[in-house]
């Protein structure tokens, strides 16, 4: 990843056709994210399990973001949800899970409450939330 740049929303995403149109690319970070983030609502280890077996235009290999790559798509200058309109679809603003289990509370997990446009630390993995998948690489180890 390169985390060296900071492209206004405008520039910022790249939509991928070699996704059928389905993925973006985030030219910031140089993750790709799905375009349309699925609407269920589900548990920690539920969200984890349907990154894994997602496929997204024509692809596998997709993921829950670390809690630093998932904020990092909050745009503060826009309104909610944060995230540029005509990039990405249907992003709903509520609360949507990130591989990151909270530190100092193995129970809970990280979330991004794309309503409010903040981290949320005390979710607890029996909850329920939503799933935004995205492809790259990620040191599960770091977070």
């Amino acid at each position: 990843m390169n985390w060296d740049h900071n492209f206004p929303s405008t520039s910022r995403f790249t939509i991928l056709s070699e996704f059928n149109n389905e993925a973006v690319l985030d030219n910031n970070t140089g993750l790709v994210w799905e375009r349309t983030p699925d609407n269920s609502s589900l548990n920690w280890a539920s969200a984890i399990s349907f990154g894994v077996g997602k496929a997204v235009g024509g692809t596998r290999g997709w993921r829950l973001p670390s809690i630093v790559e998932l904020v990092s798509l909050i745009d503060p200058s826009l309104p909610a949800p944060f995230v540029p309109p005509t990039v990405f679809n249907n992003v709903q603003q509520a609360n949507y899970w990130s591989a990151t289990t909270r530190g100092n509370s193995p129970p809970d997990a990280w979330q991004v409450n794309f309503r409010f446009g903040n981290v949320i630390d005390a979710a607890g993995k029996g909850g329920s939330a939503l799933v935004w998948c995205v492809r790259g690489p990620m040191n599960s180890d770091t977070y």
